[in-house]
């Protein structure tokens, strides 16, 4: 009896991906979406806002507002009431919003309101008279931030 050896050649039995190139998340992304989709996400972009904060030396710190609270004057407004002491002072106008947890529980829904304020206030600050003390505090949840400077708006009006 005679054995022979036979060579087998490595075969694979697992398919080879085929390389499609870099593919960038967008495009994947798209792939799945119908053509509509893009109308609907260029409306989204234009009613996002950056907001971005009022810069420290024009917020109140806490004595001040607590001294605001005491002794200062109140003008309100639909959305919120704005307590405010005029000094003699020529420093800039400081400025801080409270918004309480009558408000809005959730600590972010208070903390992105707070900051759609700043952001308007940003602004309208430069139309507040010198050496101003005030706080804005909030009587309901605005999420249009188009409110909120008109409410500002007729703030600076009534003060000026």
């Amino acid at each position: 009896m005679l054995y022979t050896t036979h060579h087998v050649a490595n075969i694979s039995t697992k398919k080879e991906k085929k390389s499609q190139g870099p593919r960038i998340f967008s495009q994947i992304q798209n792939k799945n979406r119908p053509e509509c989709a893009g109308e609907k996400a260029s409306k989204r972009q234009e009613k996002i806002i950056r907001l971005s904060m009022l810069s420290k030396k024009n917020r109140v710190d806490k004595k001040a507002v607590e001294r605001i609270f005491k002794e200062g004057k109140t003008l309100n407004f639909s959305c919120f009431s704005f307590r405010f002491i005029l000094t003699n002072t020529p420093i800039s106008p400081r400025i801080s919003f409270v918004a309480p947890k009558d408000v809005a529980k959730l600590a972010v829904k208070r903390n992105s309101l707070r900051r759609r304020g700043y952001a308007v206030l940003k602004k309208h600050i430069k139309y507040f008279p010198a050496g101003l003390l005030g706080v804005f505090v909030f009587k309901r949840y605005q999420d249009d931030a188009l409110i909120i400077e008109n409410e500002i708006k007729n703030i600076v009006n009534k003060i000026n």
